[in-house]
């Protein structure tokens, strides 16, 4: 009996030790398998841990678990003209054009064109028609199918601002490259706002069509001079975000905004619908400031903004910012010394009163703006977010109410909103949820009619 105890005892040892082995061996081979995924993976300089999309949800952010996943987007090729032949001799622009009273009502001579759009092929918006350019209108040449545009901005807390451009110029912009840093302007930390808002389903219907490029680093001599920060926000949109997307072509444009600047939708319908204009393009941009209802006495403000996918790699190696600020003397300079073969002889886009699109200051909530002063560079001038009693809500109410600006001078005039003049079109048709932009909700209603 004993015996056979002994015989039981070391049979069950046996197992036990053949089974450990067994798992041993398991774990070995499921290491080895783990080492060799991570080592022959593909691999990005600016990929890191968490950057994979493991489930699938009906928005593309919805899958977005970190925002140091980086997207590569290649976008497609138009093969659809955006004119349609009448007739022999008349070629209209769809957009511009009422197709109905051209087929029905025209001579054979020219298009009949919506409101704001003119010439034989109702191709040319207003603002283009009022412009100053150093080149010949009949130079212009349809396109047998319309450039790709990316609007490129970088963004703090404008989303709502963000959302308005999408909406307005989704149906012309096909790629929006957006950079969001977890950085302010000054070097602080801070939330990601977009991306977090992106994940939750924001803008879900139009997620396809934006690119996130997400800034995790501070330039250290920002935190001395804030132009340096200010200026590598863009740099560093231009050369990451623009390695992000394949299948560009050269004459695709790239248009350069802040986050509180907004095209026109037929300003960028025109640039891609045309050949035989210089570059780089000034847009002429209405300002406001705090809201669609307090314009600037200045009236507009031109910025540059719009060049090829050429120039910008050739001229200025993908650094959006020399677009922006370069002067042309040095861009000439830039364009010889890299054998840049194409002409560059800028030109402005709108005038004061056709202008090319909205530039609204400072249009935020109160509580937004004090958001806004602390993330603020150093050296823009007076940093007010380093004086405590700007950032009370009531004073910032009182700014918005009295249209002064934080020195407590006033630039600006009083504006009733009506029109697509006045504010864009999106904002304009939901005008109760936008009513804080249209309307200066600080004043009664009864003194709204006279500001």
């Amino acid at each position: 009996m004993h015996s056979f105890n002994t015989i039981l005892v070391n049979k069950n040892q046996f197992v036990k030790e053949k089974l450990k082995r067994r798992l041993v061996g398991v774990f070995l081979v499921l290491t080895f398998f783990g080492v060799f995924i991570h080592q022959h993976a593909p691999k990005s300089s600016f990929l890191q841990k968490n950057s994979t999309r493991p489930r699938k949800i009906s928005y593309k952010f919805g899958s977005f678990i970190s925002p140091l996943y980086v997207e590569n987007f290649k976008l497609v090729t138009f093969h659809k003209s955006g004119f349609v032949t009448i007739s022999q001799n008349l070629t209209c622009l769809i957009a511009g054009t009422n197709l109905t009273k051209t087929t029905l009502e025209g001579d054979d001579r020219s298009c009949v064109c919506l409101r704001g759009w003119n010439g034989k092929d109702c191709g040319f918006p207003q603002s283009f028609s009022e412009s100053t350019f150093p080149w010949i209108r009949d130079q212009l040449k349809q396109r047998a199918r319309p450039r790709r545009v990316i609007n490129a901005i970088n963004i703090n807390n404008e989303l709502e601002l963000f959302e308005i451009r999408v909406w307005e110029l989704h149906h012309k912009v096909d790629i929006f490259l957006v950079c969001e840093s977890n950085y302010t302007a000054k070097g602080e930390g801070k939330p990601l706002r977009l991306f977090e808002s992106l994940q939750k389903g924001f803008l879900q219907q139009f997620q396809e069509k934006i690119v996130y490029v997400f800034l995790d680093h501070f330039p250290e001599d920002g935190r001395v001079n804030g132009w340096a920060a200010d200026d590598y926000l863009r740099t560093f949109l231009g050369q990451q975000g623009l390695s992000q997307l394949s299948g560009l072509n050269s004459d695709d444009l790239f248009v350069l905004n802040d986050a509180d600047e907004i095209p026109k939708a037929e300003v960028l319908e025109f640039l891609r619908q045309y050949d035989g204009y210089s570059e780089p393009i000034f847009l002429n941009l209405k300002w406001f400031l705090y809201g669609f209802f307090w314009q600037q006495l200045q009236k507009t403000t031109f910025i540059r903004a719009v060049c090829t996918i050429k120039a910008l790699k050739e001229v200025w190696k993908n650094d959006a910012i020399q677009l922006r600020r370069q002067d042309m003397r040095e861009t000439y300079r830039r364009a010889s010394n890299n054998n840049y073969n194409a002409s560059l002889n800028p030109w402005f886009l709108g005038s004061n009163e056709f202008h090319a699109g909205w530039h609204c200051s400072w249009c935020f909530s109160p509580a937004d703006i004090q958001i806004k002063l602390r993330s603020a560079q150093n050296d823009d001038g007076i940093r007010w977010g380093d004086f405590p009693e700007k950032y009370n809500l009531t004073y910032i109410k009182s700014l918005i109410r009295n249209g002064l600006w934080f020195d407590n001078t006033k630039t600006v005039v009083g504006r009733i909103v009506f029109t697509y003049d006045d504010a864009p079109f999106y904002v304009l048709k939901n005008a109760e949820r936008y009513k804080h932009l249209l309307n200066n909700s600080f004043v009664k209603e009864k003194e709204n009619a006279t500001i």
